[in-house]
């Protein structure tokens, strides 16, 4: 376990807060592998319109992105995800 006040703790306060509101099931489910949380992330940057890097770039432009960072990922190409 970190140390409350070490280099990371900073960070983990500022980007755990998605964390802090998520549904227990929705959490079991990430944590049990069952659903991949770097897809489901690149997925809704593309619903907003954003790249993988988080850059405005258009929805059409954005899903594109998406799919292709998603189809690179290890679990997409091992539970058929691509294309969901």
């Amino acid at each position: 376990m970190r140390e409350k006040n070490g280099p990371d703790h900073a960070l983990s306060e500022e980007m755990g807060g998605p964390f802090r509101t998520a549904s227990t099931e929705w959490l079991r489910q990430v944590g049990a592998g069952e659903i991949d949380a770097r897809a489901e992330s690149l997925k809704e940057l593309a619903n907003r319109g954003l790249s993988p890097d988080g850059e405005w770039v258009g929805f059409g432009d954005a899903e594109r992105l998406a799919r292709e960072a998603i189809q690179k990922l290890p679990s997409a190409r091992r539970k058929g995800e691509i294309g969901r």
